[in-house]
């Protein structure tokens, strides 16, 4: 059984910024798609393990951005299963354009739950037949995300119906446009992130309000940092860190 599967997607209008490339966003939701269509396709789609009582959540996710694709481009994403660490499931993706050149490269940390208790389960013992590829897309380890101490920022978010998915939660993927929302306008303007890490900690609901918090770093070669942290407001409940790393655009 082939660990690798490889599906295409075609960046339709709605997908692209003002400044004429995808959002960041549009990454994270081919990374969500590619992965739950190789599960569906080997007897493990999401319905099938809801109606086992089982639910995947991402924990984790480092994206590497070579660049950002354009309108009515042709993207592939591979995506495969590499060795389980304790009751975690990582997940490699690579993304390529028309040309076979990467697009981007990332790895997340998956965790499934049982639905009843909200405690993780181990992937081998309820999913024992996944293919495995011992592979990696980054050597290094994650490491720990800084929390924000002195905001410049903060923008107030509410979750709508439309920010939920099928657990009823927040979309992993909405976390990151809600952290992008209080970026500075000229950094917007002109960068693009080649670089997110991103900790999730907690689920937000429908009618929930955030604060979506930013602290602005420059790292050696002068580049603009941000940390970024996802608060409950009034209850101080985190919800996730991230970390990125700007370039202007070409």
């Amino acid at each position: 059984m082939n660990p690798r599967h490889t599906t295409e997607f075609s960046v339709h209008l709605h997908h692209i910024g003002s400044n004429g490339l995808a959002r960041p966003s549009l990454l994270f939701d081919c990374f969500q798609d590619a992965a739950s269509e190789q599960s569906a396709c080997l007897g493990f789609s999401i319905r099938e393990l809801m109606d086992r009582g089982l639910t995947w959540v991402v924990s984790r996710y480092r994206v590497n951005v070579c660049r950002y694709p354009r309108w009515q481009e042709r993207i592939r994403v591979t995506t495969w299963r590499s060795p389980q660490q304790d009751h975690t499931a990582p997940r490699e993706f690579v993304i390529l354009d028309a040309d076979n050149r990467t697009i981007a490269r990332a790895r997340g940390i998956f965790i499934l739950l049982d639905r009843s208790t909200s405690r993780p389960v181990s992937p081998i013992d309820h999913i024992p037949r996944y293919p495995i590829a011992d592979e990696r897309v980054f050597e290094d380890d994650f490491q720990a995300l800084p929390a924000v101490d002195l905001p410049d920022r903060s923008t107030r978010i509410h979750v709508r119906r439309d920010d939920l998915d099928l657990n009823r939660h927040v979309n992993n993927t909405r976390y990151i446009t809600f952290a992008l929302e209080s970026l500075p306008g000229p950094i917007m303007g002109n960068h693009m992130p080649d670089r997110i890490d991103i900790s999730f900690f907690k689920s937000a609901g429908y009618g929930d309000t955030i604060q979506s918090l930013i602290q602005q770093h420059q790292d050696p070669g002068g580049r603009p940092q941000f940390i970024h942290q996802l608060v409950g407001e009034p209850e101080p409940i985190e919800y996730c860190r991230l970390s990125t790393s700007w370039k202007r655009m070409s």
